[in-house]
């Protein structure tokens, strides 16, 4: 995986975007987190091969607002997918223990238990899922691509 190869699952200029490369899945939440994008990881997800491994990341901002009911329960469906995932939940504070439970809670209330790996920052969690996936993919690389992504949707 080279910087700036990847597939757009869902992309809205200044709010989020959702990327596949190779066999991560990189959910990159900005400001919203719409049912719609959560439905198409869902779709995405089923189409792949049953079994193949497939890692992911979830980045979630300061400034992301909360999905609405719907969008956990689709979102509830992923932790079958994948192999191990890691969340980073970027920030300090009350705020940011409540989207890390929730988040957790999501990944718990799966048919598939899934612990996720938590972070704070996208360095962190890029090298907590490199390591658990045992080199299936370069954290520098995942790392750059995330950046590039993220200063590409911003506004």
């Amino acid at each position: 995986m080279q910087p700036g190869q990847y597939e757009a699952i869902s992309w809205a200029a200044g709010s989020h975007a959702v990327i596949a490369m190779d066999n991560v899945l990189a959910q990159l939440w900005e400001h919203h987190t719409p049912t719609s994008a959560m439905q198409s990881i869902l779709d995405w997800c089923k189409r792949r091969p049953a079994g193949s491994p497939l890692w992911m990341i979830t980045v979630v901002s300061i400034e992301t607002e909360m999905p609405d009911g719907r969008a956990r329960e689709i979102a509830s469906e992923f932790p079958r997918y994948f192999s191990s995932f890691a969340m980073v939940v970027e920030g300090t504070g009350f705020r940011v223990a409540l989207v890390r439970s929730l988040l957790t809670g999501m990944a718990l209330a799966s048919p598939k238990r899934v612990t996720p790996l938590l972070a704070s920052t996208v360095d962190e969690g890029a090298a907590l899922l490199a390591r658990e996936s045992r080199g299936a993919f370069d954290a520098h690389e995942l790392v750059a691509t995330i950046a590039d992504v993220r200063r590409q949707i911003a506004r």
